[in-house]
């Protein structure tokens, strides 16, 4: 008996185990996240451009969400590319299906050990537009990846990767998401507390008003990436009351 139709089953079996590999890489390359982008005061806007500032690493200060006070975890506003070709056309009155509803992220933590310490669904919101030519469109969605502090509490002093993959749905109504985009956030216990000298009551540290100026909050979101003037935080953070000796 010849065991060619045999071969050709196998075959086809392979054509089709190929085939579902590379429709998991084209969909996981329609859309992807370059970076987590900076953002500053006083408009703490994120513009959705492939040369916007991004951060290496992140960094949080568990100190801020400690002893009662209240918990925002760490935020990230990544930036996301869409590479899906424009198919709208005006003269042939064909609507464009590309523009990706960006609607969140999955997250995944891990120890520097590589244990999970958590994982769950980051909800979001965002758009991005296909691009034009060989270049891809860009947009920008903000979601949690530390929704509760607790959880990395016991990494003071050390860090933890946010595994992030992002999803959403075109105007043509199809699922997409993105690479898995890996992100380092140092962990600490009062490291973003700025003590000025000027700020501090020379015989007990303690942190008074300033008497050469205002000072002004420099990052975002207090307790996340940038430091914090000890007199914009006394009045809720203990720690930012006395400056370590």
């Amino acid at each position: 008996m010849s065991s060619r139709p045999a071969k050709i089953l196998a075959a086809a079996g392979l054509l089709t185990l190929i085939a579902s590999f590379q429709g998991c890489a084209e969909n996981e390359s329609m859309i992807f996240i370059k970076g987590v982008t900076m953002v500053t005061p006083p408009d703490c806007a994120a513009v959705p451009e492939e040369g916007s500032k991004l951060l290496f690493r992140g960094k949080l200060d568990v100190s801020f969400s400690e002893q009662g006070l209240p918990d925002n975890g760490y935020t990230a506003v990544l930036l996301v590319g869409n590479q899906l070709a424009i198919r709208g056309a005006k003269t042939r009155s064909r609507t464009e299906t590309s523009n990706v509803v960006l609607q969140g992220a999955e997250v995944t933590l891990e120890g520097r050990d590589g244990s999970e310490l958590a994982s769950f669904t980051s909800p979001g919101s965002g758009f991005a537009p296909p691009g034009a030519g060989e270049n891809a469109g860009w947009g920008v969605v903000a979601v949690k990846l530390i929704a509760d502090s607790g959880t990395v509490r016991g990494s003071a002093g050390d860090y933890v990767i946010a595994k992030v993959k992002v999803f959403g749905e075109t105007l043509g109504g199809t699922a997409v998401s993105s690479n898995v985009y890996p992100f380092m956030i140092e962990i600490c216990r009062g490291c973003l507390i700025d003590f000025p000298s000027e700020s501090l009551d020379p015989a007990t540290r303690a942190c008074i008003a300033s008497t050469t100026g205002t000072a002004e909050l420099k990052g975002c979101l207090m307790g996340q990436d940038v430091s914090v003037p000890c007199t914009l935080c006394a009045g809720t953070n203990p720690r930012c009351r006395t400056a370590p000796k």
